[in-house]
This record gives C-alpha cells, structure tokens and sequence, in this order.
C-alpha cells in the first residue's frame, strides 16, 4: 500500500512539473517539445487531476472547491469562442492548472517540488538576461538562433536584444523573471530561532541580481507591480511591530533610492523603463500605450449583455488582442455572474494569504520558517498578478496564470491546515 502511494504522489509531482515546464516554456524553447506529445501529457494530467479532484470533493467542500469548480463551469460553457473557432489550448490547460489545485491543495508534499522548480526556470532566465546584456554576441551567436528556429522571429523585429533574454518578446521574459523576484524575496525570510538570516548578504545579493534583470526587460508593469507586492508583504510581515514599520519602509525606500541612483551612474541601460514612461506620454496612445482605446472598444463591443457577457475569450476572437484589463475582460465576456466568480476566486486567496501572514507574525498561529516563507512569496506574487490585471493579460497567459494559481493553491492549504483543522 505505501508503494502505491508513493507512486501516486510521484505521478502527481511529475505531471506539475510537465505543466510548469510547459507554462514557463512559452515564446522560449517550449517550441521544441512536440504540440501532439504536449498536448497529451497535459490531457493525462487534467485525467489524472480530475479525479483525484472528485475523490477529494465528495470528502470535503469548500468555499475555495466551489468558485474553482464555478470558473472551469465558465470556462467551458459560457459561450466559448474558442470552441467555436476550433481551438481548446488553453481551456485544457486552464482545467488542468484548476483540477491540479483541487486535487492537491489539502496536501503538502508537492509544494517543495512547485517552489524550487519554478525558482530554477526563474533563475535561468534571469542569467540569460544578464549574460544578453553583457555580451551581444553571446545573444547572437547562442540564443537568438534557437529562439528564431521555433518562434519565427526577425532580429529586426526585436525590443532591446537583452529586454527579451531567452524569449521572443520581452514581456513574456518579465512574467517569468518577476517570477524570480518573488521566489528570491521569501528567502530574506529569517529563521524563527533565532531571528537572523543565514547567509544574509548572499541571499540579498541575489534578490539584487533577480531584480535587476527584472529591471533589463524595461516592463513597466511587471517592475513596478512586482515591487508593490515586496512592499506589502514587506509590511503585513511587520504587523508583530506596527509602530515601527512604516519608519523601516520609509528608511528602506531611501536605501533603495540611493542604490538606484548610483546603479543608474553605472548602468543607465537598466532604467531604460523610466523613459518609456516619457516616450509614451509624447504618443498619441498616451502613458497606457493605447490601452484607454482598447477598453472604449471594449465596453462599446459589449453591448449591454450584462448576464452572461458576448461569450468567453470573444474580445479577442473578435479583433485578435485582449483588453488588456482582466476584470474588464471578465466582465464583458462572463457578465455579472462570470465576472463574480473570478474575482471571489481571486479575493478569496488574496485576503486569506494577508491573514494567515499576520496571524503568524502576531503569534496567533505557529508556522515553520518555510511555511511563512512560503506565504511572504505567495503574497508578492499574488500582488504581482492583481495588479498586472488592470493593464495586462496574465489571467489569459500561461506564464503567469499557472504559477497563479499554485500559489492560491499553497494559500488555500495554510488556511486549511490552520484554521480549518482546529
């Protein structure tokens, strides 16, 4: 019996990480594993997932297991251009990611497995960032080819050559190194026996280094969202010293400031993402790069059908670009009860994540060190994809989507194990 169940749990490990590979594979080297083999590890996936899923479901419910099954219900029926237009790519995926999380969220041991995985293609792509900027040639000689060979991309065609690392386009290598940032904070957490970081400037260093070639990719959006969500972890971890951690923050943003003043003497190129601000204030799209047209479109396109929208992913099926607001998106294409659903979802995670930080920090509950740092990580992230949502597409790209909802997913199980097991 332990055999079996060690197998089980070894088939479920190794159909995530086939899943985080091929989300944190898109517009990069993903297109060298074949669609069809692809495609079927990943329907093996949502088999195996499925049910586990309705194993788990008929033990227990929950507010979590309703709005999951409630999005996928979405997904699948409510009006789906997708189906109508011969294409299920994502929806398979969307299904798997989602049975994935209610299949496992009531365990623990696969949440090591998820963290170090996505911190190792983190971490690769941030290097290919760095070894880009400091060497065209390697760019050139070494990247560019592969990536051409499965994505169809022109040199000319390309933002910056070191902006889009390993990828084909630079914002597709800031979801995944915004990734790297997140990861890379939880390990400034300290160890609860004594208060102290191991290896504090070596874990500081590298939080440097991920940031800055966050920084290399010039995404505004992922830049700046990315360190919002550091600062409010950064405070809800404070919440054992409320007097005092506004001062820290303040103190913090000055030392910030200072490092990016002499770095900008150093390496102007890094803050590059500043003078797009300025560039794109001077067109005729202004500071949103046009996006201020596309959501007009948008609620002109949705034609009051407030109950049930135009119809899944029908925007972009329509005129062949999102809206570039997920909760816009989700309202016009899902109505009311749609749009509800996914934002109870993301509310859901999101509020719990700040709860169960602050509950450990005032002592209310007893973590260990790795659970709060997963928790300090899952909230930065959390963060990171809410407010990307405004102007972004990351509820529709498998980059940011899968890691989403794992660390919903490693949100919901703290909640469970501590407060709903009392």
């Amino acid at each position: 019996m332990k055999i079996k169940v060690n197998a089980i749990k070894i088939i479920n490990i190794v159909l995530m990480i086939i899943m985080v590979f091929y989300a944190l594979s898109q517009q990069s080297w993903g297109g060298v594993i074949s669609g069809i083999v692809m495609w079927r590890l990943l329907f093996l996936g949502c088999i195996v997932f499925g049910i586990v899923s309705v194993l788990g479901i008929r033990r227990k419910f929950s507010l979590f297991t309703l709005l999951s099954i409630g999005m996928i219900i979405i997904v699948f029926t409510f009006n789906n251009q997708n189906f109508s237009n011969g294409s299920n790519g994502y929806e398979l995926l969307f299904a798997e990611v989602i049975l994935f999380s209610l299949a496992m969220y009531r365990k623990d041991y696969w949440i090591d497995s998820a963290i170090k995985i996505m911190l190792l293609l983190g971490v690769f792509y941030a290097s290919m960032t760095w070894l880009s900027f400091f060497s065209k040639s390697f760019y050139d000689k070494i990247i560019y080819p592969i990536i051409a060979s499965v994505n169809d991309i022109s040199h000319v065609g390309l933002s910056s050559y070191y902006s889009n690392g390993f990828t084909a386009h630079y914002s597709f290598n800031g979801m995944y190194i915004a990734l790297a940032v997140c990861l890379a904070i939880g390990f400034l957490i300290p160890e609860q026996l004594n208060g102290k970081v191991k290896n504090k400037w070596i874990k500081i260093i590298f939080v440097m280094v991920m940031f800055g070639a966050l920084l290399l990719t010039n995404k505004r959006a992922h830049i700046l969202f990315t360190a919002a969500g550091a600062f409010l972890a950064y405070y809800i971890y404070n919440s054992d010293k409320p007097t005092k951690r506004i001062i820290k923050i303040l103190g913090l943003l000055i030392i910030i400031s200072v490092m990016c003043y002499l770095l900008y003497t150093i390496m102007p190129n890094m803050f590059e993402f500043l003078k797009r601000f300025e560039e794109s204030s001077e067109e005729a799209g202004g500071i949103t790069n046009g996006r201020y047209q596309v959501w007009a479109i948008a609620i002109a396109f949705f034609r009051g059908k407030w109950f049930m929208g135009t119809g899944w992913w029908s925007f972009y099926r329509y005129f062949g670009a999102h809206v570039h607001n997920i909760y816009l998106q989700l309202f016009i294409e899902t109505g009311i009860i749609g749009s509800i659903v996914f934002v109870m979802y993301f509310l859901n995670a999101f509020i719990k994540n700040i709860l169960l930080l602050r509950a450990c920090r005032i002592k209310k509950i007893m973590v260990e060190n790795k659970e709060e740092r997963y928790l300090i990580i899952s909230l930065v992230y959390q963060t990171f994809f809410l407010l990307y949502g405004i102007t972004g597409t990351c509820l529709y790209e498998a980059p940011t989507l899968v890691p989403y909802v794992i660390f919903c997913s490693i949100t919901e199980h703290y909640w469970s194990k501590k407060y709903l097991n009392k």
